[in-house]
This record gives structure tokens, sequence and C-alpha cells, in this order.
């Protein structure tokens, strides 16, 4: 489920054939008036869902020039979150070079996100990933968002990637703080989009 805040989106041809288990909010910088991330998660189904997402934003969209990845990276653990990779009837499965690319990874135990900027550049995606190896720390989040570069704000699909999603009563390294979302929308272009990725959260859903 795409959720569109204060703007536009163009209608594209989606490789979404089913609603996924996680949402990605989109705050669209095209107004009028104006997961899990981990190492260890790279390639899994919801993986597939944001980055064929992304894709097809650039694609549809010709204002949108780059993908900006802002990820909020934390230290492996050792529970299974990550083991989904099965793609079939994933939104994101009728993106077969997509698919086929991070099957290619998983299954050579190359599980790092900073793998997803070779997919990009070779479908000449320009991209941007922010701090690709260096795990986030709650207490030093001030300093880390405020040292994404301005370039990356500008004609741009800016995907922001915490572990979990947007904050909670009690928020930590695996959750964005809404202020935070608040200032990168605020600073970003009339002609970028700001994507947060929001697990569902454990309480009953409509539908």
């Amino acid at each position: 489920m795409v959720e569109l805040i204060n703007g536009r989106l163009a209608t594209t041809g989606w490789h979404t054939p089913v609603a996924e288990e996680a949402t990605a909010d989109c705050c669209c910088g095209l107004r009028e008036n104006s997961g899990k991330l981990k190492n260890q998660y790279f390639g899994d189904v919801k993986d597939l869902f944001k980055y064929d997402l992304v894709e097809e934003l650039i694609r549809g969209i010709p204002e949108l020039k780059q993908f900006a990845f802002i990820p909020i990276l934390t230290a492996p653990d050792t529970r299974n979150d990550g083991n989904k990779v099965n793609y079939e009837c994933r939104a994101g499965s009728m993106n077969q070079e997509l698919c086929e690319y991070l099957q290619t990874r998983v299954e050579r135990g190359i599980r790092d996100i900073a793998e997803i900027e070779k997919y990009y550049k070779a479908k000449e995606i320009p991209i941007e990933i922010y701090n690709e190896s260096e795990y986030f720390n709650h207490r030093n989040r001030y300093f880390y968002f405020k040292g994404i570069p301005d370039r990356f704000l500008k004609n741009s699909v800016i995907l922001l990637d915490p572990d979990n999603g947007l904050e909670i009563k009690k928020s930590n390294e695996r959750h964005v703080l809404r202020s935070e979302v608040a200032d990168l929308y605020g600073r970003m272009s009339n002609t970028s989009v700001l994507m947060v990725f929001q697990h569902f959260r454990r309480e009953r859903h409509a539908g």
C-alpha cells in the first residue's frame, strides 16, 4: 500500500500484483501548492517491493532524475527476519530482472545493501547511497540526518528505510522520528518524492 501525502503521483504500470505486508508512505514533493534494514535482510521480499516501486516512480515521473537511498542500517542479529525470499506472487514479482538480481545475491550469500547500486546503474538510473556501511546510532541521530547532502534531495526518489518504521512511544535505532521526516520533507525540492518504509503495526487492520 502506498499512502500519498500532500502531493501527486503519476499513474504507472507498477509491478505489484498483490498487497504486501508492509507499506511505503510517500510524501510527494511534486506538489502543486508549495522494514527492516540490516544487511542480513538484503534481497528479501520487502526489498523487492521497495526497489521495484522506486524504479517505477523514476520511470513514470519525468521530474525524478535519481534514487537517493537513506538507510537506517543496524547491526546484524540472530533473528530469522530476512528469510522470506520466495518472490512468487509478491509485490514486484513481475519485474523479472530485479527478481533475478536479488535472488542471485541471496543465493551467493552477498547480502549487502550497497549491492543495489549495481542494479540501478545497469538500468541507467543514477543512485546515491548515504552512509551505506555505517551502523545507525540512536544517540547520534541528529548528526546523521543533518549530514544528508542537499544533492540527495533534488529531483529524487528519496527512500528513508528504518528497520521498523515511524517512531513509537519508546523509539530506538529501529525507528525514524516524525521530526526527522518533516525536516527532510522541508529540505527536499518540490520535484522529489519522500518514501518512508513502515511495517504494519501488530494490531487489527480493516480488510
